[in-house]
């Protein structure tokens, strides 16, 4: 019940990185507007996916792991452990109403 661990993956910084390079690209392209558009909303499009998968964390909820991604918290689940075959502790989706998959809070 104390157990928490985030992961950061390097992919976040190849995505801002990526981004950068296509905001300099439509000032470059700033005389065509359809192109300025498109880059500019490509460009938030990854600066998102960069925000909602930085890190990885899971943590020990009591009943349930917990897997959060971040910074941006839009996606995160919970598993429930529960007694399998032998007395083995499994993951998977137990039947307690805590532990189900929470996408996008504030949407349940």
């Amino acid at each position: 019940m104390g157990y928490e661990r985030t992961q950061h993956a390097p992919v976040h910084h190849i995505l801002l990185a990526v981004a950068v390079t296509l905001l300099i690209g439509a000032w470059v392209a700033r005389a065509e507007p359809v192109a300025v558009i498109l880059l500019v909303g490509v460009t938030a499009t990854l600066v998102l996916v960069a925000l909602m998968f930085g890190s990885s964390t899971v943590s020990d909820e009591g009943d349930c792991l917990a897997l959060h991604y971040g910074p941006l918290p839009v996606f995160h689940k919970l598993l429930g452990i529960f007694s399998g075959q032998n007395g083995k502790e499994q993951m998977g989706k137990s039947g307690s109403s805590r532990c189900r998959l929470e996408c996008l809070p504030g949407l349940r």
